[in-house]
């Protein structure tokens, strides 16, 4: 869960220490380097809040870049729950965006006519 500071408004983040935009720089570096896409997808939807030490807020490329990346989670449920804490969390960040939530809606209902047609080997038919 995302927790927001009411006066976040008033917060002058361009005062930001630069051993906290290197910390900061350092973990989505680190975030970067992860292969596998779940753990990768996860940490940085954690991490992107802190966007906000380096450019003051995330930016709308950030929330569909993560959108496209949960696209590559084979796994049907397990995409859906990604879908859903992302847009929790972008819900959190700036409830005026809509454009990456309309890509993971596209994306569901793909994922839903694959596995009604084909089935799926994690679902049962019953």
């Amino acid at each position: 869960m995302v927790i927001t500071d009411e006066n976040e408004d008033t917060i002058d983040y361009s005062k930001t220490p630069d051993k906290v935009k290197e910390i900061c720089n350092n973990w989505f570096l680190k975030c970067a380097c992860i292969r596998e896409v779940l753990p990768r997808i996860y940490l940085d939807l954690a991490l992107v809040s802190c966007h906000r030490f380096l450019q003051k807020r995330v930016q709308q490329s950030d929330l569909m870049r993560l959108a496209k990346m949960i696209r590559g989670i084979a796994e049907p449920l397990c995409a859906t729950y990604t879908c859903a804490y992302l847009a929790r969390v972008g819900y959190a960040i700036n409830p005026n965006i809509k454009d990456y939530l309309l890509l993971l809606v596209e994306f569901a209902y793909k994922h839903y006519t694959i596995v009604d047609k084909n089935g799926s080997t994690k679902l049962s038919n019953e």
